[in-house]
């Protein structure tokens, strides 16, 4: 069976067992299921359920899935439609300001007005509107996640909420040979290529983008087993990935991107890296690494500044080169660690790191920093070293950045910011790895690196 029709047959499952629909709810929610093949067997297994699902890709990616939706609502007979949206603690809104064009795009070549609203919870349209039949030409989209419903919606996306009630689905469902295992310390297989077992969250999203999910071989005189039973983790057997290994392990995952409603469940989207991270051992302990895919992107034509002082365009940077860094006194090496450095005196000291790779990427938007330096507008890419109004020194997306707070720049000085603006246009971007320190100068301020995928 093929994934779709796996993630389908859950999805209906957790509507059924919640008690169905509501009457003249009218609603849609977006959500996701994130999954992996295992190598050899070829088995599909779910790793996790997600709402408040980010849309990322290009445009015409984007325009698409939402033109699904869109049409949906069309095939409804909706008039009109409200799309329920989060504004989170740094800033960002989901869907994003830009989204919403494409969202309203979408939604008029169907002649459906749209109506945005973020962090109503209760308040929200949909309150006053579901069950009454003079608001039948209504269509109510929750791209944020309805945790605060009263009525059978909490249920659906309960399994986002929580790790051990998405378990507890999967187990009671017709799908529930994809659930992963727990984890057994008295039979298992040992290997050196790979990690024996995950320890997550049951209540965090455990995404590894933000480094929340552990890796580890299993070894009897450690404590890292005890210890993450203890603190209640779920601890899985770690799936092999088909395709991950190439001379060196990898971390694989797929995520099937999906729109729940009464009639059915429509598939948006469904991709899968079987190479999405590279996985390598802590020397002499029983913990697995893996890097963070936060980058920055600097435009083509970015000069970037060399360790014997020169400068090259980014775009003409090669494997080898040895480019200028600079490393804040206290900032950690690991990857994903230094999104959570802060300095409050600037102290460090430059250094060369050598370039071991160089990636590429058409961007839509960007933001314009001091109507000079370009940034992709994308929330996981572009991370600059900044001083703020915390009063601190700190790794920041561009959304983070404000009028007068400081940058790095190639000298040590520190550089005002003194306009930024968010701008619409395409352009390439370039981003490299570097190695040791993991920064170099990009228009002469500084940046963090994009992490190596071998």
């Amino acid at each position: 069976m093929s994934v779709e029709n796996k993630v389908k047959n859950l999805v209906h499952f957790i509507t059924g067992s919640a008690g169905g629909w509501p009457d003249l709810s009218r609603a849609g929610i977006v959500g996701s299921i994130d999954y992996i093949v295992e190598s050899g067997s070829n088995d599909i297994y779910f790793l996790e359920m997600n709402t408040n699902v980010g849309i990322t890709g290009n445009i015409s990616d984007q325009q698409g899935l939402y033109n699904e939706i869109s049409n949906y609502a069309s095939s409804q007979s909706f008039h009109t439609a409200y799309v329920y949206g989060l504004t989170v603690s740094d800033g960002r809104k989901n869907p994003s300001e830009l989204q919403q064009q494409y969202i309203s795009s979408s939604f008029a070549n169907n002649n459906i007005l749209v109506n945005f609203e973020y962090d109503k919870t209760w308040l929200s349209t949909y309150f006053e509107q579901f069950g009454l039949e003079e608001h039948s030409g209504s269509f109510h989209l929750f791209i944020d996640t309805p945790w605060y419903s009263n009525d059978n919606l909490y249920e659906f996306i309960s399994g986002s909420l929580s790790k051990n009630n998405f378990r507890t689905l999967v187990s009671h469902s017709p799908e529930s040979s994809s659930l992963i295992p727990l984890f057994n310390s008295s039979s298992y297989t040992p290997n050196t290529d790979y990690p024996d077992y995950i320890s997550k969250s049951s209540s965090l999203d455990n995404g590894i983008q933000e480094a929340l999910l552990d890796f580890y071989t299993y070894d009897n005189t450690s404590n890292s087993y005890i210890n993450a039973v203890s603190n209640g983790n779920i601890t899985e057997k770690f799936i092999i990935g088909s395709g991950s290994y190439s001379n060196v392990p990898h971390l694989s995952s797929g995520r099937v991107v999906y729109l729940s409603t009464p009639e059915e469940t429509y598939i948006l989207r469904n991709e899968y890296n079987s190479q999405r991270s590279k996985l390598y051992k802590d020397s002499g302990v029983d913990r697995w690494r893996y890097p963070v895919n936060k980058s920055s992107f600097g435009v083509s034509g970015s000069l970037v500044k060399m360790y014997d002082d020169s400068s090259k365009q980014i775009q003409d940077v090669e494997i080898g080169d040895v480019v200028k860094s600079y490393q804040p006194v206290g900032m950690s090496l690991q990857d994903g660690n230094f999104r959570h450095f802060t300095q409050e005196t600037l102290s460090g000291s430059f250094s060369g790191s050598v370039v071991v790779g160089k990636t590429e990427q058409v961007g839509q938007s960007y933001y314009l920093i001091n109507d000079t330096m370009k940034v992709i507008a994308d929330d996981t890419n572009g991370v600059v070293f900044s001083y703020g109004s915390d009063n601190k020194w700190s790794w920041k997306w561009p959304f983070e950045l404000s009028v007068n707070d400081k940058l790095l720049d190639v000298t040590g000085s520190q550089q005002n910011i003194d306009s930024i603006s968010f701008q619409q246009g395409q352009e390439t971007f370039y981003s490299l790895d570097v190695e040791d320190i993991d920064t170099y100068f990009s228009s002469d301020i500084l940046v963090h690196n994009l992490p190596r995928k071998e």
